[in-house]
Protein backbone atom coordinates (compact mmCIF):
# COMPACT_ATOMS: atom_id res chain seq x y z
CA UNK A 1 0.00 0.00 0.00
CA UNK A 2 2.80 2.54 0.93
CA UNK A 3 4.73 1.43 -2.24
CA UNK A 4 1.77 1.99 -4.28
CA UNK A 5 1.38 5.47 -2.61
CA UNK A 6 4.97 6.53 -3.29
CA UNK A 7 5.68 5.49 -6.57
CA UNK A 8 2.20 8.14 -7.25
CA UNK A 9 4.13 10.87 -5.75
CA UNK A 10 7.12 9.95 -7.66
CA UNK A 11 5.06 9.71 -11.29
CA UNK A 12 3.75 13.25 -10.01
CA UNK A 13 6.69 14.94 -9.51
CA UNK A 14 8.79 12.95 -12.41
CA UNK A 15 6.31 13.22 -15.34
CA UNK A 16 3.91 15.95 -14.01
CA UNK A 17 6.44 18.62 -12.18
CA UNK A 18 9.04 18.32 -14.55
CA UNK A 19 7.01 18.02 -17.82
CA UNK A 20 4.95 21.31 -16.76
CA UNK A 21 8.23 23.09 -15.95
CA UNK A 22 9.63 21.90 -18.99
CA UNK A 23 6.64 23.35 -21.01
CA UNK A 24 6.58 26.58 -19.07
CA UNK A 25 9.98 27.34 -19.86
CA UNK A 26 9.31 26.69 -23.59
CA UNK A 27 6.41 29.17 -23.60
CA UNK A 28 7.72 31.73 -21.65
CA UNK A 29 9.10 33.87 -24.00
CA UNK A 30 5.85 33.43 -26.29
CA UNK A 31 3.04 36.29 -25.36
CA UNK A 32 0.53 34.27 -24.16
CA UNK A 33 3.61 32.62 -21.39
CA UNK A 34 3.84 34.17 -17.89
CA UNK A 35 0.57 33.24 -16.05
CA UNK A 36 -1.03 31.19 -18.57
CA UNK A 37 1.54 29.04 -18.89
CA UNK A 38 1.76 28.52 -15.43
CA UNK A 39 -2.61 27.97 -15.33
CA UNK A 40 -1.93 25.06 -18.16
CA UNK A 41 0.82 23.66 -15.88
CA UNK A 42 -1.38 23.52 -13.15
CA UNK A 43 -4.10 21.90 -15.06
CA UNK A 44 -1.94 19.32 -16.16
CA UNK A 45 -0.44 18.39 -12.66
CA UNK A 46 -3.90 18.48 -11.47
CA UNK A 47 -4.94 15.92 -14.25
CA UNK A 48 -2.11 13.63 -13.64
CA UNK A 49 -2.59 13.85 -9.85
CA UNK A 50 -6.10 13.02 -10.62
CA UNK A 51 -5.45 10.03 -12.68
CA UNK A 52 -3.08 8.69 -10.56
CA UNK A 53 -5.80 9.15 -7.35
CA UNK A 54 -8.37 7.11 -9.22
CA UNK A 55 -5.89 3.82 -10.22
CA UNK A 56 -4.84 3.71 -6.50
CA UNK A 57 -8.11 3.26 -5.71
CA UNK A 58 -9.48 1.19 -8.72
CA UNK A 59 -5.92 -0.67 -9.12
CA UNK A 60 -7.74 -4.44 -9.14
CA UNK A 61 -10.61 -3.39 -10.93
CA UNK A 62 -8.69 -2.38 -14.12
CA UNK A 63 -8.72 -4.65 -17.36
CA UNK A 64 -5.47 -6.97 -17.85
CA UNK A 65 -4.25 -5.38 -20.83
CA UNK A 66 -5.62 -1.39 -20.75
CA UNK A 67 -5.53 1.46 -18.42
CA UNK A 68 -8.52 4.05 -17.45
CA UNK A 69 -7.25 7.34 -18.94
CA UNK A 70 -3.90 8.31 -20.30
CA UNK A 71 -0.99 7.19 -17.93
CA UNK A 72 1.03 10.26 -16.62
CA UNK A 73 3.83 8.71 -17.84
CA UNK A 74 2.50 8.41 -21.62
CA UNK A 75 1.38 11.54 -21.16
CA UNK A 76 4.36 13.61 -19.88
CA UNK A 77 6.38 11.53 -22.54
CA UNK A 78 4.51 13.24 -25.09
CA UNK A 79 4.78 16.47 -24.45
CA UNK A 80 7.87 16.29 -23.00
CA UNK A 81 8.88 14.86 -26.77
CA UNK A 82 6.51 17.75 -28.82
CA UNK A 83 8.60 20.13 -27.05
CA UNK A 84 11.70 18.36 -27.89
CA UNK A 85 11.10 17.79 -31.33
CA UNK A 86 10.11 21.82 -31.37
CA UNK A 87 13.56 22.57 -30.43
CA UNK A 88 14.98 20.14 -32.72
CA UNK A 89 14.78 22.06 -35.80
CA UNK A 90 15.90 25.36 -36.96
CA UNK A 91 12.46 27.29 -36.82
CA UNK A 92 9.72 26.50 -35.02
CA UNK A 93 8.17 22.86 -35.97
CA UNK A 94 4.83 24.31 -34.13
CA UNK A 95 3.48 27.51 -33.33
CA UNK A 96 3.64 28.34 -29.34
CA UNK A 97 0.05 28.58 -29.08
CA UNK A 98 -0.27 24.67 -30.57
CA UNK A 99 1.04 23.75 -26.94
CA UNK A 100 -2.25 25.13 -25.02
CA UNK A 101 -4.72 22.70 -26.89
CA UNK A 102 -2.36 19.98 -26.73
CA UNK A 103 -1.55 20.19 -23.26
CA UNK A 104 -5.10 20.82 -22.23
CA UNK A 105 -6.35 18.06 -24.48
CA UNK A 106 -3.92 15.44 -22.84
CA UNK A 107 -4.89 16.36 -19.37
CA UNK A 108 -8.84 15.63 -20.68
CA UNK A 109 -6.96 12.63 -21.61
CA UNK A 110 -5.73 11.81 -18.67
CA UNK A 111 -8.86 12.27 -16.40
CA UNK A 112 -11.34 10.61 -19.12
CA UNK A 113 -13.00 7.10 -18.98
CA UNK A 114 -10.58 5.92 -22.23
CA UNK A 115 -9.32 2.49 -21.95
CA UNK A 116 -5.99 2.93 -23.33
CA UNK A 117 -4.11 -0.38 -24.40
CA UNK A 118 -1.13 -1.31 -22.49
CA UNK A 119 1.72 -1.05 -24.75
CA UNK A 120 2.40 -4.28 -24.32
CA UNK A 121 -1.18 -5.82 -25.55
CA UNK A 122 -0.66 -3.72 -28.94
CA UNK A 123 2.98 -5.13 -29.71
CA UNK A 124 2.30 -8.89 -29.30
CA UNK A 125 1.06 -9.12 -32.71
CA UNK A 126 4.28 -9.45 -33.95
CA UNK A 127 3.54 -7.90 -37.59
CA UNK A 128 2.06 -4.41 -36.43
CA UNK A 129 4.88 -4.38 -33.73
CA UNK A 130 7.30 -4.91 -36.20
CA UNK A 131 6.57 -3.11 -38.62
CA UNK A 132 6.17 -0.22 -36.16
CA UNK A 133 9.64 -0.54 -35.23
CA UNK A 134 10.43 -0.24 -38.75
CA UNK A 135 8.79 2.10 -39.36
CA UNK A 136 10.10 4.50 -36.64
CA UNK A 137 13.86 3.45 -36.96
CA UNK A 138 13.73 4.24 -41.13
CA UNK A 139 12.09 7.92 -40.35
CA UNK A 140 14.84 8.54 -37.39
CA UNK A 141 17.07 7.88 -40.38
CA UNK A 142 15.72 11.42 -42.12
CA UNK A 143 14.03 13.30 -38.92
CA UNK A 144 15.18 13.88 -35.88
CA UNK A 145 14.28 10.96 -32.66
CA UNK A 146 12.23 13.23 -30.50
CA UNK A 147 10.13 14.06 -33.56
CA UNK A 148 9.85 10.20 -34.49
CA UNK A 149 9.24 9.03 -30.85
CA UNK A 150 6.54 12.20 -30.58
CA UNK A 151 5.13 10.51 -33.90
CA UNK A 152 4.78 7.18 -32.43
CA UNK A 153 3.36 8.57 -29.31
CA UNK A 154 1.07 10.34 -31.27
CA UNK A 155 0.23 6.57 -32.81
CA UNK A 156 -0.12 5.33 -29.04
CA UNK A 157 -2.53 7.59 -28.46
CA UNK A 158 -4.99 8.01 -31.29
CA UNK A 159 -5.67 4.07 -31.22
CA UNK A 160 -6.58 4.56 -27.56
CA UNK A 161 -9.34 7.49 -28.75
CA UNK A 162 -9.98 5.61 -32.17
CA UNK A 163 -11.07 2.13 -30.12
CA UNK A 164 -12.96 4.18 -27.84
CA UNK A 165 -14.97 5.58 -30.26
CA UNK A 166 -15.48 2.72 -32.04
CA UNK A 167 -16.98 0.96 -29.05
CA UNK A 168 -19.45 3.48 -28.75
CA UNK A 169 -20.45 3.34 -32.03
CA UNK A 170 -21.59 -0.13 -31.44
Amino acid sequence: EFGIQLDSLVDVVHFGGATAILLTQHLRAERLGGWPAWMLAVVFMIAGAYRLARFNLTAGQQGKHSTTGLTISTAGAYLTLAVLADLAFQDELFPDVFFYPLALAISALMVSRIPFPELQALLRYRWSGAATMVAGALAALWLTPPFVWWGLTTTYIAVGVLRAGARRLR
